[in-house]
């Protein structure tokens, strides 16, 4: 599967119900994330920003900063736009093969409702790549929906996180509103 770039009506709904009746949800995921406000982050898919509206004001106040990763070309335009008055987030467009982006270098990375979308093939280079730019006792957040509802297997988060180095903190399935079951769990380097 090859990468689409969302259409208008795509990026419209998603922003509209995202930013809306989402928002709460993505709040609430946000402050169980327990953020200390001076974590340099790396959000792997941004997308509209539904998360990184929510984490980059606690890090603004600590001292932190965000850095928002996507692929697409709407959906960079779509976060920048609506993240524009927070000086402590950059915004890097391509894959994260591709980006300057440093090993070593992060506290926390976030996947959020990202890594089902990607071709499976392609998964574990990624997950290795992101565990890379992790330092030594950082976190992975990560956060999908179950294969059942157009997701993946949490065996495969598992599996994926492990045989990137990755030591598994915390895992659950839950029933996230709007989404369905999802996989929730937390990895350390």
């Amino acid at each position: 599967m090859s990468f689409k770039e969302p259409t208008s009506t795509q990026v419209f709904f998603t922003v509209a119900i995202g930013h809306t009746f989402g928002s709460f949800f993505w709040k609430n995921y946000v402050k169980s994330l327990n953020l200390n406000g001076n974590e340099r982050i790396l959000e792997y898919g941004s997308g509209s920003g539904a998360l990184s509206r929510h984490m980059a004001p606690i890090l603004l106040k600590g001292g932190g900063s965000l850095t928002c990763v996507d692929i697409s070309q709407k959906w960079m335009g779509t976060i920048q736009k609506r993240m524009d008055k927070y000086p402590n987030v950059e915004f890097k467009l391509g894959t994260i093969f591709d980006l300057d982006i440093p090993d070593n270098s992060y506290d926390t990375v976030v996947i959020h409702y990202v890594l089902h979308d990607i071709d499976s093939n392609l998964r574990e280079g990624i997950v290795m790549a992101l565990s890379r730019k992790l330092k030594k006792g950082g976190k992975v957040y990560i956060r999908e929906p179950l294969a059942d509802n157009h997701g993946m297997p949490a065996a495969e988060i598992r599996e994926l996180m492990i045989n990137a180095g990755l030591n598994e903190i915390d895992f659950k399935i839950d029933n996230v509103r709007i989404v369905g079951k999802s996989t929730e769990a937390i990895f350390e380097k």
